[in-house]
């Protein structure tokens, strides 16, 4: 699958990474001010966590804007007929590999067909059948005797 097609942004990845981190610990010391009631000087912790969310605000527009600007509309247009050709390409494999298989089957049923089966079969398999269902009641017996 083609990969969609990206224009280049002003500000790198790994700088929106850095600000991304570095707008949380804003946060996250903002937060831990506030919640102990800690003041460095004029560092307050409500002054620390509306920099922090304003700063944290500033970062996901910038990245809302990378993402808005970065992608170039016509290749991703194309991208549901990359998809759909992937598809409709494994689809074929599969029909073909099912033509072979249901070839196969029958070839094997053809096969079976041919098999000689000797007369009188059938009933010895019935007689050893009662045969083994009365050796199953001895057993039975048996075992019944011997737990008694």
């Amino acid at each position: 699958m083609k990969p969609i097609k990206q224009k280049k942004f002003f500000i790198s990845d790994n700088l929106i990474e850095l600000m991304f981190g570095m707008g949380a610990s804003i946060v996250i010391l903002g937060a831990l001010l506030k919640i102990t009631y800690a003041d460095f000087g004029p560092i307050t912790g409500n002054f620390m966590l509306t920099v922090g969310l304003i700063s944290e605000a500033i970062i996901f527009a910038i990245a809302g804007l990378k993402g808005y600007f970065t992608i170039d509309s016509g290749e991703f247009e194309k991208q549901d007929d990359v998809e759909t050709y992937d598809l409709t390409k494994s689809l074929d494999s599969t029909v073909k590999k099912l033509s072979t298989l249901n070839e196969e089957l029958s070839k094997a049923s053809n096969s079976i067909s041919t098999i000689h089966v000797p007369e009188g079969l059938n009933e010895e398999l019935l007689e050893m059948k009662n045969k083994v269902a009365q050796l199953n009641k001895k057993y039975t017996g048996l075992l019944n005797a011997m737990n008694d």
